[in-house]
């Protein structure tokens, strides 16, 4: 008999197996022109970023104008992040968090038509201004089979 605690149950097992996660640092710098926002992120070519006047990365990958729950606004500092990971099958939980003094709400979440994440957030960042929003997603998702 194996030491596991799980050996017994081959549906959990299983289960587990199928659970993943992903964490992505992101960061933009505001300016007062939407266009000359600098973005940064842990992970390029896996995170894009949606933002006022900062589009057509997301929209490269997959065109989600019309799947973003909120339109992106720099001065409330409402933006949106795109997670290309093929083998997402089910969100089970995206958490989000500030490590500077930023307040960061997730609001919106879901897959995309293309199965894709699409993130919506709200920052308490002015980003037409000279104001950085910085954040940590964790998304634990399944894996495709």
């Amino acid at each position: 008999m194996a030491n596991d605690f799980r050996s017994g149950n081959s549906q959990l097992n299983d289960y587990l197996l199928k659970q993943d996660t992903v964490t992505v640092r992101v960061k933009l710098s505001g300016n007062a022109t939407p266009a000359d926002k600098e973005s940064d992120t842990s992970a390029p070519g896996v995170a894009f970023i949606y933002a006022e006047g900062q589009t057509s990365a997301a929209n490269a990958v997959e065109d989600i104008d019309s799947q973003v729950s909120e339109t992106p606004v720099d001065a409330t500092g409402k933006y949106s992040v795109l997670i290309d990971d093929p083998m997402c099958r089910e969100l089970l939980k995206v958490e989000a968090t500030a490590p500077g003094s930023d307040t960061i709400a997730i609001t919106g979440q879901k897959l995309t038509s293309e199965g894709r994440v699409l993130i919506a957030l709200d920052s308490d960042q002015d980003l037409s201004a000279a104001n950085d929003s910085e954040v940590i997603l964790e998304m634990h998702y399944l894996k495709k089979r």
